[in-house]
């Protein structure tokens, strides 16, 4: 993934975000999400609009707060 978002970052616009195997909040399951988005915001400096694709298992609110404190 890391790879693919450095290849082509000159033209990405925006990012959507779906954890596997079940589709619960970024990070909490097999894709590693803080590095995505260290790759994308930190390395890459792109500011790009994300889209979630989830199922959290905590509220809404709590999992906007997860999601920002990453």
């Amino acid at each position: 993934m890391v790879t693919n978002l450095r290849k082509y970052a000159d033209v990405l616009g925006y990012i959507h975000v779906g954890d596997c195997p079940e589709r619960h909040e970024p990070g909490s399951e097999e894709i590693n999400f803080d590095k995505i988005k260290k790759v994308v915001c930190d390395e890459l400096g792109l500011d790009l609009v994300w889209g979630f694709e989830l199922d959290p298992e905590i509220s809404s609110a709590d999992c906007v707060q997860k999601i920002n404190a990453s």
